[in-house]
């Protein structure tokens, strides 16, 4: 397995994780959901992640997982459709 990270924001770190032949396994998104990330910052984040989620729709075969924290980490919240990702997304408010 490969594992791709990229830190597409101070509060934004992505990973790609792809099999030993090149086949995406998982896509992770970890978010600074604290209240320094709130207004512009989180919007902005939230923005980041709809385009990687509609440019790369998760699937069974390619789920999309996303961990935010605060003071603490929340629970690896997984997804393998679309819609209840993006509920989850605009659910992140920098609080």
């Amino acid at each position: 397995m490969n594992v791709r990270l990229a830190l597409l924001s101070s509060a934004l770190l992505t990973a790609a994780v792809t099999s030993a032949v090149g086949q995406p396994v998982l896509r992770l998104a970890i978010v600074d959901d604290s209240g320094s990330m709130s207004g512009e910052k989180i919007a902005l984040v939230r923005t980041e992640i709809a385009a990687i989620l509609h440019s790369s729709p998760p699937t069974t075969a390619q789920p999309f997982a996303l961990i935010t924290f605060g003071s603490s980490p929340s629970a690896v919240q997984v997804f393998t459709d679309i819609q209840p990702a993006v509920v989850a997304i605009n659910k992140l408010s920098g609080n």
